[in-house]
């Protein structure tokens, strides 16, 4: 009889306290980033167009080790990610949400600056992270190659020596996003940008929910992210 009371006791506390599944089933009381599983983790970073393991655990765990002698960053360590490192990434990820939201509330100019400065400094990323989201995407993949062969053939040319044997530009994201970063450093002011940033912003809304409208934003304007 105790054990059968046990029983409907623990199934009863597990529907009191609800699923603990998905991100928004986060309450951080009940159901915290601990509970989660680790793709769900990662998705919360993938949901503000980063990647986890690429673009987030690396660089904490880079800013946790102890610099040389001359003052040189030491390269991030290789590991295998514990669960407890996707919760740190995924704390992180909520956080630069959090500050990115604040900044464009409170000072959307300082904001663009930023995103200016971060373009200058590592064009790199904004191809990393277009990448990541094409893959996703394969139909948003097909329109924008068309629209760059179409619209900015020059640069279609000029990475074909980037495309192995038998490759065609949309076999390659990692590839496409690179000429839409060559482009943004470049300051072009082109109708094509306007049309990327438009079809990247709708991928943000039919896929990560309209919390993250505006991702794209400014890409157009040539002087944003």
């Amino acid at each position: 009889m105790w054990a059968k009371s046990a029983l409907v006791l623990a199934i009863c506390i597990c529907y009191a306290r609800g699923a603990c599944e998905t991100e928004d089933d986060l309450d951080f009381d009940a159901c915290d980033l601990q509970d989660l599983k680790d793709d769900v983790l990662k998705d919360i970073c993938n949901r503000i167009g980063l990647d986890m393991e690429n673009h987030v655990l690396p660089f904490l765990f880079e800013e946790e080790g102890d610099a040389t002698e001359d003052g040189v960053d030491p390269p991030p360590p290789t590991r295998t990610y514990t669960h407890e490192d996707f919760v740190k990434g995924a704390e992180e990820c909520l956080l630069i949400e959090d500050e990115m939201n604040q900044l464009e509330e409170d000072d959307p100019d300082y904001l663009a600056q930023l995103e200016r400065e971060a373009l200058e400094d590592d064009p790199e990323i904004v191809a990393e992270i277009v990448a990541d989201i094409l893959k996703q995407d394969h139909t948003l993949l097909h329109e924008m190659t068309t629209k760059l062969t179409k619209d900015a053939p020059e640069k279609v040319e000029q990475v074909q020596g980037m495309l192995g044997e038998g490759e065609k530009l949309e076999d390659r994201p990692d590839v496409v996003g690179y000429i839409v970063a060559e482009l943004l450093s470049e300051d072009q002011d082109l109708a094509l940008l306007d049309e990327i940033d438009a079809a990247l912003s709708e991928h943000m809304e039919e896929h990560w929910g309209d919390e993250e409208e505006g991702i794209g934003e400014g890409i157009g304007d040539g002087d944003e992210l």
